[in-house]
C-alpha cells in the first residue's frame, strides 16, 4: 500500500500499491514514503537451494540469476512483465492460504518464476556486457561494504576478501558497477544515511558515525558532493 522510493543498490524505483520486488541476496534496499501515509509492504523470504535440494538443475538456474542480480530487474508490473507479475501475484496468494495447497505447488510456481527472470535478464543483455567472473570476483566485497559500512574499510582490505589484487578489483567493480569499491562505499553510506534524515529524530551527529564517518564535517561533504546540500537541509525538505 502506498506510494514512494524505492532504493535497491544504485537504482532508484518509484512505486504505488500492487508493485512486486525481487530482491535479490546482499542487495541493499530501503523503501521510502513520499506521503504522509506510510507504505506497507509483504516479504516472502525464498531459499531455492533448500527447496531444490533435489533438482540440479533448479539450483543451477538460481545461481546464475544471482551472478546477474545487478543487471536483473528488481520491478515487475503487470503491463511489462504479465508472466513474472501473475507468478509472483500466486505465489503470495498462495502463501497467503489458511490451507496452502502444499510445498509441490510453491516448487512448480518458483521454478516457473526463475526461469522467466533468466528470460528477462537475457532479453536485457546487450552490447559490452561485464564477463560473469566480475560479478563473482566483487561480491565478498559487495556483501562485506553492505553490511559493514560503519567500519573503516579500505580497498586492500576488500582486495584481500576477493583473493585479488588491488588493481583487478577495481577494474572488476567499474566494469560490473560502473564505480570504484570506495565510491560505492561512499554511495551505501549516504543511502542509509538518507534514511536516518528522513525517518528519525537522531542528531547530524549520530547519524555521521552511525554510517561510518568520524565528524560531521565529512557527512556534510559528501551530502554537497552527492546532493548538492548539506544533511540538515536534505531533512528539511
Amino acid at each position: 500500500s502506498g506510494t514512494g522510493v524505492f532504493y535497491i543498490d544504485r537504482y532508484v524505483h518509484r512505486f504505488s500499491a500492487g508493485a512486486f520486488v525481487v530482491i535479490f541476496p546482499n542487495q541493499v534496499h530501503i523503501a521510502h514514503s513520499v506521503t504522509d501515509e506510510p507504505s506497507e509492504w509483504y516479504f516472502a523470504e525464498i531459499d531455492p537451494d533448500r527447496m531444490f535440494h533435489d533438482v540440479p538443475a533448479c539450483r543451477t538456474l538460481w545461481k546464475r540469476l544471482i551472478n546477474q542480480a545487478y543487471t536483473a530487474p528488481n520491478f515487475y508490473d503487470v503491463k511489462k512483465d504479465p508472466d513474472i507479475y501473475y507468478l509472483l501475484k500466486a505465489m503470495f496468494e498462495e502463501l497467503s492460504e489458511k490451507e496452502p495447497a502444499g510445498q509441490d505447488y510453491l516448487r512448480a510456481l518458483l521454478w516457473a518464476l526463475l526461469v522467466k527472470m533468466e528470460e528477462r535478464c537475457g532479453a536485457r543483455r546487450v552490447g559490452n556486457q561485464p564477463p560473469k567472473d566480475a560479478y563473482q570476483l566483487i561480491w565478498p566485497a559487495v556483501e562485506y561494504m553492505v553490511t559493514h559500512y560503519e567500519e573503516p574499510i579500505e580497498v586492500s582490505q576488500l582486495a584481500r576478501l576477493c583473493f585479488c589484487s588491488d588493481s583487478s578489483l577495481r577494474r572488476a567493480f567499474q566494469a560490473v558497477m560502473g564505480c570504484t569499491p570506495m565510491q560505492y562505499l561512499t554511495e551505501t553510506r549516504i543511502r542509509v544515511a538518507d534514511t536516518l534524515l528522513r525517518t528519525t529524530q537522531m542528531s547530524v551527529g549520530d547519524i555521521s558515525l552511525s554510517v561510518g564517518y568520524q565528524n560531521v564535517s565529512s557527512l556534510n561533504r559528501q551530502y554537497q558532493r552527492l546532493r548538492n546540500m548539506s544533511p540538515t537541509e536534505f531533512r528539511n525538505r
